[in-house]
């Protein structure tokens, strides 16, 4: 059974290069996300640097897309 498993579309998927182009553009996402929630060491960011934080969540999604 375990031999079939590597020859599945999942397990295929999960090796790609692509998985791990989406694994660290969704880690980027959540650091980021955190720090515009306040879940970080600094708090909440606040003005200019929160705005240009959500533009780069923005362009970050249409990446993993």
């Amino acid at each position: 059974m375990s031999e079939l498993h590597g020859a599945t579309l999942d397990a295929q998927a999960e090796v790609s290069d692509e998985a791990a182009l989406a694994k660290d553009v969704k880690k980027e996402i959540e650091d980021v996300m955190g720090q515009l929630t306040g879940k970080g060491k600094k708090g909440r960011v606040k003005g200019a640097e929160r705005k240009k934080m959500w533009e780069e969540v923005r362009e970050l999604r249409k990446e993993c897309v």
